[in-house]
């Protein structure tokens, strides 16, 4: 890879890092005409596009350009939540948001940022997700990080829905006991 290429991309983020969004787009645009058209470089490029544009609240654009790393990277999980994010939060398209998250859960059962994604649309209007399905993530996500006391909360919160009234008190009790502090915002829960 050639060293002004390195040099732009190391730009781009560092100006996206201080929410200068529009001045990295125009910088990461630049930057796959210079690649060869199979590289899998241009997706990570589309990826960094697409963040760029859900920060500044272009959210159909910020789904277009994280499809258009999905297509050239299907099986990276990570685009597959962060196009289900952008769908939930950005652009409202929960069926796809369900979609998504349930493809990249499917691509790798435990990546934690998928399950919690998926336990966090449930309970949408639409109900897209299914309660016992975020039951199940969130388990799985407290098993994978046990020391996240925010997922011992959700996870209260998905077994209080349920009627397991028990359980929501016995996970929630354990949000306590975690390593990382509670933050005071979730201490009403408990």
């Amino acid at each position: 890879m050639e060293w002004e290429l390195v040099e732009k991309l190391i730009r781009g983020n560092e100006l996206r890092l201080q929410k200068g969004f529009e001045k990295a787009l125009e910088i990461y645009f630049g930057l796959p005409n210079r690649l060869p058209e199979d590289s899998e470089l241009r997706a990570y490029i589309y990826a960094l596009i697409s963040s760029c544009y859900f920060h500044l609240n272009r959210y159909y654009e910020a789904v277009a350009f994280t499809e258009k790393a999905v297509a050239r990277m299907p099986e990276e999980v990570r685009w597959h939540e962060q196009l289900a994010e952008y769908c939930w939060l950005g652009t409202l398209d929960l069926e796809r948001a369900a979609q998504e998250v349930r493809k990249a859960i499917q691509l790798n059962p435990n990546y934690v940022g998928a399950l919690v994604l998926g336990a966090a649309i449930y309970g949408e209007p639409e109900e897209v997700i299914r309660l016992e399905e975020a039951i199940e993530w969130m388990e799985r996500a407290v098993q994978l990080d046990p020391n996240n006391p925010d997922y011992y909360i959700r996870l209260g919160a998905l077994y209080h829905d349920a009627g397991r009234v028990e359980e929501a008190k016995r996970v929630w009790m354990k949000a306590l006991l975690c390593r990382v502090p509670l933050r005071a915002e979730s201490v009403g829960w408990v």
